[in-house]
Protein backbone atom coordinates (compact mmCIF):
# COMPACT_ATOMS: atom_id res chain seq x y z
CA UNK A 1 0.00 0.00 0.00
CA UNK A 2 3.07 2.19 0.90
CA UNK A 3 4.49 1.89 -2.75
CA UNK A 4 1.12 2.15 -4.34
CA UNK A 5 0.77 5.43 -2.73
CA UNK A 6 4.38 6.65 -3.25
CA UNK A 7 3.71 5.60 -6.93
CA UNK A 8 0.20 7.82 -7.31
CA UNK A 9 -2.06 4.49 -7.86
CA UNK A 10 -4.02 5.00 -4.52
CA UNK A 11 -4.44 8.25 -3.23
CA UNK A 12 -7.04 7.80 -0.49
CA UNK A 13 -10.69 9.44 0.14
CA UNK A 14 -11.39 13.16 -0.40
CA UNK A 15 -10.07 13.88 2.76
CA UNK A 16 -6.46 12.02 1.56
CA UNK A 17 -6.81 9.36 3.91
CA UNK A 18 -6.24 5.59 3.38
CA UNK A 19 -8.91 3.01 4.65
CA UNK A 20 -7.17 -0.57 3.81
CA UNK A 21 -9.98 -2.16 5.72
CA UNK A 22 -12.35 -0.55 3.61
CA UNK A 23 -14.68 -2.55 0.54
CA UNK A 24 -13.14 -0.39 -2.57
CA UNK A 25 -16.23 0.40 -5.02
CA UNK A 26 -15.87 -1.05 -8.92
CA UNK A 27 -14.75 2.41 -10.06
CA UNK A 28 -12.21 2.63 -7.45
CA UNK A 29 -10.71 -0.73 -8.62
CA UNK A 30 -11.10 0.23 -12.18
CA UNK A 31 -9.12 3.40 -11.27
CA UNK A 32 -6.47 1.61 -9.47
CA UNK A 33 -6.25 -0.20 -12.31
CA UNK A 34 -5.34 2.13 -14.82
CA UNK A 35 -3.43 4.09 -12.61
CA UNK A 36 -1.28 0.45 -12.07
CA UNK A 37 -0.79 0.09 -16.13
CA UNK A 38 -0.06 3.38 -16.70
CA UNK A 39 3.17 3.16 -14.99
Amino acid sequence: MRWAAEQGIISGDENGMLNPKDNAGRVEIATIFMRYLNK
